[in-house]
């Protein structure tokens, strides 16, 4: 019975071995690398609590041990930001060039730079620090002349023909 097991695995041993070599060599196998996506905050938790009863002649005294590890799960944006790293430094350094940009034109004077520059520029710019700084007061008290509201504008109350005087 033996022998029977032996030459029946010594079988399908040449035959394993004769099927795998004939896969390698035949055609290249390639295929796209694959990843496992998880949805977007899943985390994998391994929790291990042991309660042990204390040495004591009641045994009504129990000390527990808790241990317990949280690892985030990939998901779909994890492995784009992974997969090319040139798009994200693109996204930086142009990140902080504008932020760069934006400190040069704060520190530019706030007279106007320009004489032809029209005189509703400089309205416009007043109106927008005035509301930066004063954050409580209303628009319509600020600026009791200007005709146009524009959350007026926005919620629909003005006609579409408006063109403003």
């Amino acid at each position: 019975m033996k022998c029977v097991y032996f030459v029946y695995l010594a079988t399908l041993l040449f035959v394993h071995e004769t099927y795998c070599q004939e896969g390698k060599e035949g055609r290249v196998l390639s295929r796209r690398k694959r990843y496992l996506a998880f949805p977007e905050g899943s985390t994998f938790v391994i929790i291990w609590c042991a309660t042990i009863a204390t040495i004591m002649p009641f045994e009504i005294f129990y000390e527990g041990i808790n241990w317990g590890v949280a690892y985030p799960l990939p998901n779909v944006s994890t492995v784009q930001m992974y997969k090319n790293q040139k798009h994200a430094e693109r996204r930086r350094q142009r990140r902080d060039l504008y932020n760069r940009f934006e400190a040069i034109l704060d520190s530019f004077p706030l007279q106007s730079l320009t004489d032809d520059e029209p005189t509703e520029h400089g309205l416009y710019q007043m109106a927008y620090r005035r509301g930066r700084q004063n954050s409580r007061q209303e628009c319509s008290d600020m600026f009791p002349g200007c005709p146009v509201s524009l959350i007026d504008v926005a919620l629909g109350y003005y006609h579409a023909g408006f063109t403003g005087s």
